[in-house]
């Protein structure tokens, strides 16, 4: 049950994220996925590492086998508002790199450790 449990917090966000995205753009889109909406959870036996990346890895299975959008933005934003909703921060980092073609990406770190695959050679541009 918890593991559907998770997966259904983790669509609901992302149905949210997605309608957020296209109606105000990433800022307003973030800002709104750290104010939790539904009251907080409290992280798992305190031991908020280790809940922070249970949740990075159900964001990444429940998105990743889905026929959706589910980007690096995407699954950045969703697993922000879950870590929010259990009262951790969390930064979003964003990068890109030129070589051997542009690309931008981006990725969730707690606690200076990434949560999501940073990818090969980029450069952090900003850190929300």
């Amino acid at each position: 049950m918890r593991k559907l449990r998770l997966a259904l917090e983790i669509l609901r966000g992302y149905v949210v994220v997605r309608w957020s995205l296209r109606r105000r753009g990433v800022t307003p889109t973030l800002t709104s996925a750290r104010c939790p909406h539904g009251g907080v959870i409290a992280p798992d036996g305190g031991n908020s590492q280790a809940t922070a990346e249970w949740l990075a890895i159900g964001v990444q299975k429940t998105l990743g086998i889905l026929p959706l959008d589910s980007r690096c933005l995407i699954r950045s934003l969703v697993l922000t508002r879950l870590l929010a909703r259990r009262g951790l921060d969390c930064t979003v980092v964003f990068a890109a790199r030129t070589q051997p073609e542009f690309m931008a990406h981006s990725w969730v770190e707690y606690r200076g450790i990434p949560l999501l695959p940073t990818g090969d050679g980029f450069h952090r541009l900003k850190e929300l």
